[in-house]
């Protein structure tokens, strides 16, 4: 699973703070487009940051989503951030420590007891500040 500078991700939106931006509304809270979007955004972090124990991805910023149905009816989840050298090294150490395989440089699987599999690729540029991160969630 090697993507091509994330390319999957210039195909997905920022749709995560579409429930919470509904469930305000029914509330009777209003809520803007730009207040939803920021909670979807915030949210995204968050889960980055919960699941990796990374506390220093806080400035990560979220490309995109995509979820999907796979062909035996599973469910696939694919979040695609930027972030900088600081965050990508917490996410490594934190997959090394979590029992995550290194198939090759930067690109790390783990299947755990229940059949759900994550697989997590870093891409870092040479000299650049920033560098990307795909994971990718296959529920059976």
């Amino acid at each position: 699973m090697k993507p091509n500078g994330l390319a999957i991700a210039a195909l997905c939106i920022l749709a995560s703070g579409c429930s919470d931006a509904a469930e305000n509304a029914q509330q009777g809270a209003p809520v803007s487009k730009q207040e939803a979007a920021e909670q979807g955004r915030q949210a995204l972090i968050d889960e980055l940051i919960n699941r990796f124990d990374a506390q220093s991805c806080t400035t990560a910023a979220p490309i995109g989503t995509m979820r999907k149905t796979t062909p035996d009816k599973g469910s696939q989840l694919v979040r695609a951030y930027s972030a900088d050298g600081a965050c990508l090294d917490a996410i490594e150490a934190a997959m090394v420590a979590n029992g995550f395989d290194e198939e090759e440089p930067g690109a790390f699987r783990l299947e755990s007891e229940t059949g759900i599999k994550e697989a997590v690729t870093i891409e870092r540029e040479e000299n650049a500040p920033r560098g990307g991160i795909q994971w990718e969630t296959i529920e059976p």
